[in-house]
């Protein structure tokens, strides 16, 4: 990716597949499975929220994203670029579609708009095929159903 085209995406701002942190931080694990799971995405490092770009050391940034990679199964392919822009560095992780729902922590996130969240047991059943789609998973609906 080159400077003129990460331009274009700041400007357009956050979605459910392009994700800014300043720094990665503790929830860099879970980002990276929720984006994973929701079709794949970007994630850039040293820009804030608004879009504005503010650079992060992409080296200590890729060293403290590492050990959280390896916590996510099944392997999640993560492609790291680096791009300078007026003397700042950006540290952009590009996140593959997971071929299978992926977990950290026994966790699977999903992103759904900007926000990340955990999914419920219905829903990763749901996802895996384990459930019908039709299936509510309540033993209310199921009794109200007889």
């Amino acid at each position: 990716m080159d400077p003129e085209e990460l331009l274009k995406i700041l400007e357009q701002g956050e979605s459910e597949s392009v994700g800014f942190k300043e720094l990665p931080d503790e929830d860099i694990g879970r980002d990276i499975c929720a984006m994973a799971n929701s079709g794949g995405g970007w994630i850039f490092m040293g820009v804030k929220g608004d879009g504005s770009v503010c650079g992060c050391d992409t080296g200590v940034a890729r060293e403290f994203i590492s050990p959280y990679l390896n916590m996510i199964t099944p392997e999640v392919k993560v492609d790291f670029h680096e791009i300078g822009i007026s003397d700042l560095n950006i540290l952009a992780l590009n996140i593959s579609p997971s071929d299978s729902m992926c977990v950290i922590g026994r966790i699977a996130y999903i992103r759904t708009g900007t926000t990340v969240r955990p999914l419920t047991l219905q829903e990763f059943m749901l996802r895996r095929g384990e459930l019908p789609p039709d299936h509510t998973g309540s033993k209310v609906n199921l009794l109200l159903k007889r």
